[in-house]
């Protein structure tokens, strides 16, 4: 009788274990989603501004962390935390500097979104090209609507 009603345990424990119960659970690999990842506008003045840094990040974890990379014309970067707003959209201002370039060329930035979720599985969005005109260009068009 005893063996019966120990292989009906081990049965119940190995059932418990294939559904996912018992604390073993599947281990989160995978990191964040990152959806339209923006810096808006894409063009500025010389005097440079504020650049609206967005995406919609979502993890069925959680998210620990979300920032925007500032790749700055030097090569050095700069984090900018983001800010979660309603849903799973995240967002940040960053003021560009102005162009005090003085060869007459245009600084480049590049920006990438990145996420962290709560078990430390990190994703980064693509590369966004944000632009300071120099002083003698025109100024940029209004933005797309």
């Amino acid at each position: 009788m005893r063996w019966k009603a120990f292989g009906v345990l081990a049965a119940a424990v190995a059932a418990l274990g294939a559904a996912g119960c018992g604390g073993g659970g599947a281990r989160d690999l995978a990191g964040p989603a990152i959806a339209n990842p923006a810096a808006q506008p894409a063009a500025l003045r010389f005097m440079g501004g504020q650049v609206w840094l967005s995406a919609d990040i979502s993890d069925s974890g959680g998210i620990a962390r979300a920032w925007a990379e500032i790749g700055k014309p030097d090569q050095t970067t700069q984090d900018v935390e983001l800010v979660r707003g309603s849903g799973g959209s995240y967002a940040a201002v960053w003021t560009a500097p102005e162009n005090a370039s003085e060869t007459g060329a245009a600084v480049t930035y590049t920006v990438r979104i990145q996420a962290r979720d709560k078990a430390g599985n990190a994703t980064a969005s693509d590369s966004i090209t944000l632009t300071v005109q120099p002083p003698t260009a025109p100024p940029p068009g209004p933005p797309a609507l």
